[in-house]
């Protein structure tokens, strides 16, 4: 066991950090009066898209996705309530395409601080490890690493910002991430539209967050004891 405890610590460095941002932004919403009952939450939102439409769910997805931002802005929930009181599945496939759309914009922007630099600023926020270890992943597996990690925002934003890093053609990070995203959001779309109003309890639970995290502790594990012995 000893031997593994630095690779276990290694791995479990950015999901401890995603459970502290998570919880920090638990309490900061209770302080300032932010509900965590659900049938309120919605309604909350709710309200939001019958004044703006679906340009709630836009500008959410694109906040959402921009690095950084998107720890601390609650845009996922904002994206599963889109689809949640949606009444129709025409009415997902509009929400879906909102969402991707505004997924897209915001990893162009992700990948334009990556390749021009900008990404610098934010490094002393946390984010070099988790830059740095997707880098040395893309740089092996492509721009098709894309498709491993936009099931989750954050892990997103990373990977577009580290594919402009690498300069990767524009052209063909485009095409890739609006493929990613469309498949990503689909998918999460007819799995949140047939869950229905549980899917806030269900994904949003602490049981479900933790269960999350200690994957991707694992994965993380296996993935950089895979490397080691390489």
């Amino acid at each position: 066991m000893r031997p593994y405890l630095p690779l276990i610590y290694t791995a479990a460095q950015q999901p401890f950090i995603m459970l502290v941002v998570v919880t920090l932004l638990y309490y900061a919403w209770l302080l300032f009066g932010g509900t965590t009952d659900d049938t309120a939450l919605i309604a909350q939102v709710e309200a939001q898209f019958e004044q703006y439409g679906m340009f709630v769910a836009l500008i959410s997805s694109f906040l959402e996705v921009l690095l950084l931002v998107g720890w601390y802005f609650p845009g996922s929930v904002v994206i599963f309530i889109s689809v949640i009181i949606a009444g129709s599945w025409l009415q997902v496939a509009y929400a879906v395409s909102a969402v991707t759309l505004g997924m897209q914009a915001g990893y162009l922007v992700n990948y334009a601080l990556g390749k021009y630099g900008w990404y610098r600023v934010l490094l002393r926020f946390g984010l070099r490890s988790a830059i740095e270890e997707s880098k040395v992943k893309m740089e092996k597996q492509g721009i098709r690493f894309l498709l491993f990690t936009f099931w989750h925002p954050g892990l997103g934003s990373v990977s577009a910002t580290v594919a402009g890093i690498l300069r990767f053609d524009l052209r063909t990070f485009f095409v890739h991430s609006l493929l990613s995203v469309a498949v990503w959001n689909i998918f999460w779309g007819v799995v949140v539209y047939h869950v229905g109003r549980d899917a806030l309890t269900l994904f949003f639970s602490w049981p479900f967050i933790l269960s999350i995290l200690v994957l991707w502790t694992l994965i993380r594990f296996i993935g950089l004891l895979r490397a080691l012995q390489h």
